[in-house]
């Protein structure tokens, strides 16, 4: 575990550098399940279809934009949880990674990603199936960005040895647990990124415009619904329920999610 990288004499921190691995890989993968799509003949536009430099150009700039307001976003609930803040921790930690930071942050940054794709008068749901694999490559570099830094995303008490099934995080940023514990955060990030590099080579043979978005938005709800029974974390009674919050929020992205796909689903005459 590394939480800090040391370039240039300067101590930076890991979770930064993840940060801006993600948003390159992501727009790069976007970049080119959208350029597949155009190969097949599949129009991204409502009026003049981009050109390659063109659609390199708004992708950069619509990935730009949600990582700035998605920041924005997960700081504003990290302030509305009344937890301490200095603008300047936003770029010495990470402190956005609370169920309610991670929600308020894609709130805005799909705020502003919805804007800016309907301002460009593109296919809303076309650039959704292009992207939905860049978000979870995106996805799974910033959680093994936490794992490095050890902002405290770490499962229950280990019971099995070797790296993948335990973890001291002993110069954890978060604090050392002071026992060793399951690496969850490092599971999440080689599922999701693998599932992005899955979703992107769909996105070459998708039919039903839309469909594969939901489909990642499922397996993310899935993956995060399964991750919460071993993570620590605080889990909330309802009626016959003991979930955590992020369960809540999973169960109804799933919900949602199948809910979409069975409506898009070709139907067979």
């Amino acid at each position: 575990m590394h939480p800090y990288l040391f370039l240039f004499g300067q101590r930076i921190p890991t979770w930064s550098a993840a940060l801006v691995a993600s948003f390159v890989a992501g727009s790069l993968v976007s970049y080119s399940s959208l350029r597949a799509l155009q190969r097949r003949g599949v129009r991204i536009s409502t009026t003049d279809e981009p050109g390659p430099a063109d659609l390199a150009i708004e992708i950069w700039g619509i990935a730009l934009a949600a990582l700035v307001v998605g920041l924005g976003g997960a700081r504003l609930a990290h302030v509305a949880e009344g937890a301490p803040y200095t603008w300047i921790s936003q770029l010495r930690e990470s402190g956005i990674t609370g169920p309610r930071n991670v929600l308020g942050g894609l709130i805005l940054a799909s705020g502003a990603v919805w804007w800016r794709v309907r301002s460009l008068q593109w296919r809303a749901a076309v650039v959704a199936d292009g992207a939905i694999g860049g978000v979870l490559v995106a996805y799974g570099i910033g959680r093994f960005g936490c794992h490095l830094a050890g902002d405290g995303c770490w499962g229950q008490p280990a019971t099995r040895q070797g790296w993948l099934f335990a973890c001291d995080y002993l110069h954890a940023v978060a604090g050392a647990p002071g026992h060793p514990v399951l690496p969850t955060s490092l599971w999440e990030a080689a599922i999701t990124a693998s599932a992005g590099v899955g979703l992107a080579l769909l996105a070459r043979r998708a039919s039903t415009p839309g469909s594969l978005w939901w489909l990642g938005v499922g397996v993310l709800g899935i993956e995060r619904f399964l991750i919460e029974f071993v993570r620590v974390n605080h889990r909330f009674v309802v009626g016959a329920l003991a979930l955590s919050q992020a369960q809540f929020v999973s169960l109804l992205l799933i919900a949602l999610a199948a809910v979409m796909v069975l409506r898009l689903a070709p139907r067979r005459t």
